[in-house]
């Protein structure tokens, strides 16, 4: 029978959660690469035939490379797969072949997926709260720029690694992972700067590969190829509408087209030193792709982010240059050999090669936009939200915040999401429409270019807390405006302007819930009544006071047919500072009439009409009459302090 698995004394081994020696690794292959998540398969045969699954899956393990005491190198990951496979008899000791799936802990974040708001962070920040709330730690900035805070960045129906991995993208920040024996280490960096040294990171190249020298390269080709020549990006801030945004950076690649260049609109910044940060981003991601070099070693220590020197090389040129890793493809092998003989694994390859990509290690090798950004298509609705007991929250735009019905962090207060602006029917500088959503009203929301960090309010909606003002279907021919009192105005507080198309009923109601100021400033016409169709009336009722003050010219009322009545139960008063007064009767009769007196007044003359009779003042009297003048009375008495002159063609006294 023969002796039992064991790690002893091989260079390819692995530490699990199974135990030692539970299961043999008898090859790793897989890559890993700037900006990418790795993937490893290690390939396994264990005496067992029934791992127990749940015990490694999920979980990390390390798959450690020894060559020498200076090439150990550790492959540590998260088994995101266990796979079990066929069994091998060999000479009575029937092994299964189990295989193991490695990637980083940064592919959990693929299998939580969210909807939430991030306000006031840089990308930094907002990636470092998703993998503080993931729950990992294992990670470490080594970043060099500065970079602005965004008013507001949204999470949608996306994985955490995808919306990550997209504001990565974005910021021209890369990423790569080292190992130790026991984790692996996600570091995000931006410049050159950001790379680290490797283990024995001299290396020479040799052009006979069967040498299979540890550390050393056995094949090398250099290549460029053509980039653009200038990145331009342009944007829109409301805040400042005519403000030039336009921003671009050439490339330093020397023979790129003149003439070529890479426009993007919109990709949402405000500020344009943010526009010549994106650019300058935007184009060292297409001067990475311009000088490459691709090759093969025995050098177990290469790991994306990692520096490297050629010391030697057959041509001059290309020794003494550094660079830097960009991607490497592992290839291990150890088979488990028999007494007989036998093995499983590949015998006759090497213990240990890759393929390697790199970049001269100057270049900050930036991400290119790969990552989706999520599209909305169509609107959503929210709600208007504001500070506690609020009823109109807003900013100098007229812009407001909403709680979205997807997001779960919210509370439904001021700070739910960042200040919207609101589409009015019409609007311009100082005139248009404004119509403010109120806290608790549901509104539907856009996004500008279908970008979800660029919401837009484009209407409002009613739902069964929010009914419509008129009771329907009942009063469907009912239309009209009908606002409400703030604060802690009921129904019946409001300003209101109601239209009525009911055949025949055709209405339009005002209602001011206090004061109604008008301003004409030139004429004001109203017509009541159509002679053909309704006479019409107009009906006044004036609670209290009522002035009317005309500046200048006239006032004329003119009744065509029909009379006038007013009537008052206090004081009427009418006063005529210049000019005359006239009263003209052109037909019939007019009548004074006073319970008490009546009198007619000019200067020191003055005629008074009252109960006890009608006595006449003036300095002077004239009665004339054309033809006879008659008085008469009871008794009449005619009484001069001086002359009495009576005279006529003829007197009478009886």
């Amino acid at each position: 029978m023969a002796d039992p698995l064991s790690q002893d004394d091989r260079a390819l081994t692995i530490t699990t959660p199974l135990g030692d020696d539970k299961v043999i690794a008898v090859s790793l292959t897989g890559r890993e690469a700037l900006s990418e998540p790795f993937e490893f398969r290690v390939d396994l045969v264990s005496e067992d035939q029934a791992l127990n699954v749940d015990s490694i899956l999920g979980k990390a393990v390390t798959v450690e490379i020894k060559l020498d005491d200076d090439y150990d190198r550790y492959f540590n990951g998260i088994v995101w797969r266990f796979s079990s496979g066929l069994v091998s008899d060999i000479e009575d000791a029937p092994l299964r072949h189990y295989q193991a799936e490695l990637v980083p802990w940064t592919q959990l974040l693929k299998l939580n997926s969210n909807c939430r708001i991030f306000q006031e962070q840089t990308i930094p920040q907002i990636v470092e709260q998703v993998l503080k709330d993931g729950g990992f730690s294992d990670y470490k900035l080594s970043l060099s720029g500065t970079y602005s805070k965004y008013d507001y960045c949204v999470q949608y129906n996306e994985t955490d690694h995808d919306f990550i991995s997209r504001l990565l993208e974005r910021a021209g920040i890369f990423y790569y992972f080292t190992h130790e024996s026991s984790k692996h280490t996600l570091v995000l960096g931006d410049a050159g700067s950001s790379y680290v040294n490797a283990s024995q990171s001299n290396v020479e190249y040799y052009d006979t590969f069967d040498d299979r020298v540890v550390g050393q390269l056995k094949s090398w080709v250099r290549s460029q190829q053509c980039t653009t020549s200038k990145f331009q990006v342009d944007d829109y801030n409301f805040e400042t509408p005519t403000t030039d945004l336009t921003s671009d950076e050439k490339t330093v690649v020397s023979n790129a087209p003149s003439s070529s260049q890479m426009y993007e609109y919109a990709p949402n910044y405000s500020e344009t030193a943010d526009g010549k940060t994106l650019a300058t981003s935007r184009i060292e991601a297409e001067e990475a792709l311009y000088d490459r070099a691709e090759g093969a070693s025995y050098h177990p220590l290469f790991q994306p982010g990692s520096k490297f020197k050629i010391t030697a090389h057959p041509v001059d040129a290309e020794k003494n240059q550094s660079y830097v890793v960009t991607a490497v493809e592992h290839h291990a092998n150890e088979p488990v050999l028999f007494a007989s003989g036998a093995t499983i694994g590949g015998a006759d390859l090497p213990l240990y090669w890759n393929n390697f990509e790199c970049a001269p290690d100057k270049t900050a090798v930036r991400p290119l936009r790969k990552t989706p950004r999520p599209i909305i298509h169509g609107p959503q609705s929210a709600v208007v939200v504001g500070p506690k007991d609020s009823e109109i929250y807003t900013d100098k735009y007229g812009q407001v915040k909403v709680q979205f019905h997807w997001d779960q962090v919210g509370k439904f207060d001021e700070n739910s999401s960042c200040w919207m602006r609101v589409a009015q029917n019409w609007s311009g500088g100082k005139f248009g429409t404004q119509f403010l959503p109120r806290v608790g009203n549901e509104v539907i929301v856009e996004y500008l270019n279908g970008d979800v960090d660029r919401p837009i309010i484009t209407g409002s909606v009613y739902n069964a807390d929010n009914m419509p003002i008129y009771d329907l279907p009942d009063n469907s021919y009912q239309s009209g405006i009908k606002t409400l009192s703030t604060t802690k105005g009921e129904d019946k507080n409001c300003n209101e302007l109601r239209f009525s198309d009911q055949t025949g009923k055709e209405e339009i109601y005002f209602h001011a819930e206090r004061d109604f100021n008008r301003e004409v400033e030139n004429n004001d016409t109203l017509k009541v009544g159509f002679d053909t169709k309704d006479a019409g009336d107009q009906t006044i009722d004036i609670y209290n006071n009522r002035t009317v003050t005309l500046d200048q010219g006239n006032d004329s009322l003119t009744i065509t047919t029909g009379g006038r009545t007013v009537q008052m139960k206090a004081d009427d008063s009418l006063t005529v500072d210049s000019g005359n007064h006239s009263i003209k009767v052109s037909a019939g009769e007019s009548t004074i009439e006073a319970a008490q007196a009546i009198t007619l007044k000019v200067g020191g003359s003055s005629v008074k009409i009252d109960t006890q009779g009608v006595t006449i003042t003036a300095p002077q009297i004239s009665i004339n009459g054309s033809a006879q003048v008659d008085v008469q009375g009871a008794m009449t008495s005619v009484k001069a302090d001086g002359v009495l002159t009576i005279k006529g063609a003829m007197v009478n006294i009886n």
